[in-house]
């Protein structure tokens, strides 16, 4: 799938995203934001990289806000230039100029624990080849971000309204 699909749906009604994302998905787990698709064998692609999670983010009427496409790979280069020839040459490249623990913690819950971690981080402008930790394209009425965690080889696509 071509990502241009996606950015028409932001503002419209979110009973429009089946038709683009297709019927496979549910949003059973956590919140309503979040949609998987429960049979791991099926998957959907995105410059022939393969997901089966998205999160949805609507206002008040139920407009979407956002879309977030989660990726268990890095997005990799190959990934990054067939981006580039749908949406041209980013906005910004941002890589982690230095990084400050502040604070750790644990979140024990019934069914999961989770390490909690503040961070200060400064970033500079940089390149794809230095491990950016977000790449952003500021469109008119909507903005592209890619976020990369490179220690859980994931990374993610957020397409979001401007206004």
């Amino acid at each position: 799938m071509k990502s241009q699909q996606l950015e028409n749906l932001l503002g419209e009604n979110i009973l429009k995203l089946s038709q683009i994302i297709g019927e496979e998905f549910e949003n059973k787990l956590f919140d309503s934001s979040f949609y998987y698709i429960k049979n791991e064998s099926i998957k959907k692609n995105l410059y022939g990289m393969q997901y089966n999670s998205v999160t949805v983010l609507t206002n008040e009427k139920d407009n979407i806000k956002s879309i977030s496409i989660h990726f268990d790979k890095t997005i990799n280069k190959y990934f990054y230039e067939s981006f580039i020839e749908d949406y041209k040459k980013p906005n910004n490249i941002l890589v982690i100029e230095a990084s400050e623990t502040k604070s750790e913690g644990f979140l024990v819950g019934k069914s999961f624990n989770q390490k909690l971690r503040t961070n200060n981080i400064q970033l500079r402008e940089g390149k794809f080849d230095e491990n950016p930790l977000f790449i952003v394209w500021t469109k008119e009425d909507y903005e592209v971000k890619f976020f990369f965690r490179y220690n859980n080889n994931s990374s993610e696509v957020t397409y979001r309204l401007l206004h």
